[in-house]
């Protein structure tokens, strides 16, 4: 190395050590503030649904409280659309389910109803997609 690299290098050195190369203090907090792009909440409401089941003559009443996830600068766009389609999607998701067996609404992770879900509200809100269904409470009583 000849010396006027010898004198830049430690040139630099000296200004990284100093505190010249810190990040400045109102950047140091950005890369922990959220993105557009992190998932959010989208709230679908309470759902209070009856499947009569004619095999067992019985009734199946569900009860849940569903939210879908999505990138957080879709939400907006989706409040949009499920303001103007919002009794279409829930009656969509309610007779999608209605047409569930006993045997579907006892899967561990609720995969029928979870897709149930996402294909009553995809099939009336097209865009943006949702990434996943998600409940706050469900409920499940067979009389």
């Amino acid at each position: 190395m000849n010396r006027s690299g010898s004198i830049i290098a430690a040139f630099c050195w000296l200004l990284v050590a100093l505190g010249c190369g810190e990040v400045p203090m109102q950047f140091r907090d950005v890369e922990n503030l959220p993105k557009p792009t992190d998932p959010a909440e989208f709230d679908l409401g309470s759902f209070d649904i009856t499947i009569p089941q004619d095999k067992t003559n019985s009734t199946i009443m569900l009860d849940f409280h569903a939210y879908v996830i999505m990138p957080k600068y879709q939400v907006e766009q989706f409040q949009t659309e499920f303001d103007q389609k919002q009794r279409r999607v829930r009656n969509g998701i309610i007779l999608k389910i209605r047409e569930f067996t006993r045997s579907q609404l006892n899967e561990p992770e609720l995969e029928s109803v979870r897709g149930a879900i996402a294909a009553g509200v995809g099939d009336v809100i097209t865009e943006p997609a949702i990434n996943s269904v998600g409940f706050y409470h469900i409920r499940f009583l067979e009389e």
